[in-house]
């Protein structure tokens, strides 16, 4: 009788753990994720995240909450999520480029191995700006300036992302020579130097400075995208300036480390599907993001070069600010 009873049991035990008998509790996702987003609201990972979000959520089946922890350039938030979130797939982290310019500059106590990298949404350029008084009507005239007066041209940036790194590639291919000033805070902050003289230009976002395009305060001198903007066709590139320096601003989600495969699948076919939506595609293309979606093989083969790439040039040229 103990015999038998002992093998209904295992029977029972075995039933419990195949892979076709899931507990309800272990159904994901079954209450809301988290996104944090490591910058202010509004601010260019925000908008186009909620944005997405927005279809996602319907191929989910659940709630997408957002929570803006800005500080330290990003750092603050992206280190609440790698240090103290579960990896459950339940609190994701926005990332940009700008989330690992950090690391590689030795700025932080997280490394990159720490994240888990789901998916790469959209990307966008950067554009050259400065005040439409400004003398320079190209980055042609903008380099020449600042190889022949060195030290002159006064350049906003935070130090540690891609507003410090891009410049610096400028520097390496031309031999010009920036005067670089350190502007506390994101994009509004580096617009509001350039807007008051405080400095002579800066790279930023085309949709971010559209209306001081359009109020006659601004005015863009190149675009670093292989290939013009549709929203910009007489705005040449960099490199058709003779400047050899192109950069894509990518935009996505990752995680603390560990959030298991099957939740990332699902992640990653929910934003599959919602960057298909034309509305959504419509809205992300006005703010002048293209799609660019990646699963996560795809994104960690994408950034396996990226990082290295950009380990490289840190250790090269980071201590020239």
């Amino acid at each position: 009788m103990r015999r038998i009873v002992f093998v209904h049991l295992m029977v029972m035990s075995l039933a419990l753990l195949s892979p076709t008998s899931v507990p309800a509790a272990e159904k994901y996702p079954d209450h809301p994720i988290k996104i944090v987003v490591a910058w202010g609201a509004g601010s260019s990972q925000d908008i186009p995240q909620r944005i997405a979000a927005e279809e996602a959520r319907k191929h989910l089946g659940v709630a997408i909450a957002f929570v803006n922890t800005s500080g330290a350039s990003g750092m603050t938030g992206t280190r609440e999520v790698v240090k103290n979130a579960k990896p459950d797939g339940y609190t994701l982290l926005s990332y940009a480029d700008s989330t690992w310019y950090p690391i590689y500059s030795g700025m932080t106590d997280y490394k990159t191995d720490e994240f888990e990298l789901v998916a790469n949404l959209f990307k966008q350029p950067l554009v050259a700006i400065v005040r439409s008084e400004a003398p320079w009507n190209n980055m042609q005239d903008l380099v020449k300036h600042a190889i022949e007066k060195p030290n002159t041209v006064r350049w906003a940036m935070s130090v540690g992302n891609q507003s410090h790194f891009i410049p610096l590639g400028i520097e390496k291919k031309t031999g010009a020579k920036f005067k670089f000033v350190a502007v506390p805070g994101g994009d509004v902050q580096r617009q509001t130097a350039l807007l008051a003289g405080n400095v002579d230009g800066l790279l930023g976002y085309p949709s971010s400075v559209a209306e001081y395009v359009k109020s006659g305060k601004f005015k863009l001198l190149g675009v670093t995208y292989a290939q013009r903007l549709k929203s910009h066709p007489d705005l040449p590139t960099f490199k058709e300036q003779g400047i050899d320096v192109t950069y894509e601003f990518r935009v996505g989600l990752t995680g603390p480390k560990g959030i298991p495969a099957d939740r990332v699948k699902i992640i990653n076919d929910a934003y599959e599907k919602a960057l298909k939506d034309p509305a959504t595609v419509k809205k992300l293309e006005e703010l002048g993001f293209d799609i660019d979606f990646m699963n996560q093989a795809a994104l960690k083969g994408w950034f396996a070069k990226f990082a290295g790439d950009l380990e490289a040039y840190a250790k090269e040229s980071y201590q020239k600010k």
